[in-house]
């Protein structure tokens, strides 16, 4: 028999049950997905910013949660145990609500395969770590970020679940639709393939609706949210598209990922010129200007072991200066395998990793947030007056 359109049907369901079947492996007896992870004494005292023997004495001492013995016996603990203890030694992240706003940091590029999407997650749980309350807004119909932080292990999605019904005014607030993920400090608007009639409906309401205008619907929405969250990561489609340039304009900063080649290059190029001048154009419309607190070219995949991949990152380099992040995002196996298991190198333990691949990555994964995290916080007016006050997190 040959293929129909009713194969595409079957095949897309034959997939939902491998991504079911991989998810299931996360999942607890009430098919959650759980943060299995747990942080040992040394990586625990790094991420709450105090020596490792004060940690241990307040365990000691009952002024903290404890944690649990390892096979070791030494103790671990987990993100909701890290959290605690953030809370009972007034140590949470600085940030003063009245003066810094939440800020909006979106993953934008045209093409397929930088790894916007594993960037985006690997992101917000870097700033999740360190105690930052982080909102994930999956704007990418495909889903993949939903796939890895999605609550729930079967993922049946419809479009009232996404951002959908805000933009085309359907909803008055984003609240109605964000998800508690196994991440204490990280909640997800999700996304689904229904997700992708906004770029049919919003072009329409646009010309047919007075005073709608498609290019806020998104910032209008995280306005109803923010208070709640320190920062926002935004994963876009591999598209020039109303739903990207709804998270750009909403950004606060712009982060565009590329692989080193010509070929991406090329469409580095691509994307500059075609975001120009779709901003431009909003601009004229809107009579405001659009403004960036940074926009960083951040280079991925990076295998740093061939001549040409070596020379174009340097031509990268050379051509957009002090617009390039020092830090670089590794071509890794440790990613590809971490994501077979539909999870991320921080959802992974060190001790399962067993080889310098995964600390090489996820090394790069730490350098790069913790760049950003720096670029976020010149956005803060309150930390400039803690110029003594060490407020970057290694």
């Amino acid at each position: 028999m040959k293929p129909n359109v009713e194969l595409l049907n079957d095949l897309s369901q034959t997939t939902q049950q491998l991504i079911h079947a991989l998810r299931e492996r996360q999942a607890s007896p009430e098919h959650l997905k759980v943060l299995k992870r747990r942080w040992k004494l040394t990586d625990a005292a790094r991420l709450l910013n105090i020596s490792e023997p004060h940690l241990r004495r307040l365990a000691r001492d009952g002024k903290i949660p404890p944690g649990e013995p390892t096979a070791s016996q030494r103790r671990s603990f987990s993100l909701t145990e890290l959290n605690e203890i953030r809370r009972c030694l007034n140590r949470e992240v600085y940030r003063d609500a009245a003066t810094d706003k939440c800020f909006r940091l979106v993953v934008s590029n045209f093409k397929g395969g930088s790894n916007k999407t594993t960037i985006a997650c690997h992101l917000a749980q870097h700033f999740a770590l360190f105690g930052y309350r982080v909102l994930l807004i999956d704007l990418d119909p495909q889903g993949s970020a939903t796939s890895l932080l999605f609550p729930h292990n079967r993922i049946e999605l419809e479009q009232w679940a996404t951002v959908y019904p805000y933009l085309v005014g359907d909803m008055t607030t984003l609240r109605t639709v964000l998800q508690p993920t196994a991440w204490d400090n990280i909640t997800l608007i999700p996304a689904c393939l229904a997700l992708y009639a906004a770029e049919f409906q919003l072009p329409s309401l646009n010309s047919q609706v007075p005073g709608f205008r498609f290019w806020e619907r998104l910032e209008s929405g995280l306005q109803t949210v923010e208070e709640d969250f320190d920062l926002i990561v935004i994963d876009t489609p591999p598209a020039l598209s109303y739903l990207t340039l709804n998270a750009v304009w909403a950004a606060d900063g712009l982060l565009v990922p590329t692989p080193a080649s010509m070929l991406d290059m090329q469409a580095l190029g691509s994307y500059f010129e075609g975001m120009y001048a779709s901003l431009r154009s909003i601009e004229d419309a809107s009579s405001r200007q659009k403004d960036f607190t940074f926009l960083r070219v951040l280079i991925t995949n990076y295998r740093g072991s061939s001549i040409p991949e070596q020379v174009t990152a340097g031509w990268i380099r050379k051509m957009f200066a002090e617009y390039v992040m020092d830090g670089v995002v590794l071509n890794s196996a440790a990613v590809q395998t971490a994501m077979t298991q539909m999870r991320t190198l921080y959802e992974i333990d060190p001790a399962d990793a067993g080889d310098k691949t995964y600390r090489r990555a996820l090394d790069s994964f730490n350098e790069v947030s913790n760049e950003l995290l720096r670029l976020i916080q010149t956005a803060w007016p309150s930390l400039h007056k803690l110029a003594a006050k060490e407020v970057v997190h290694g």
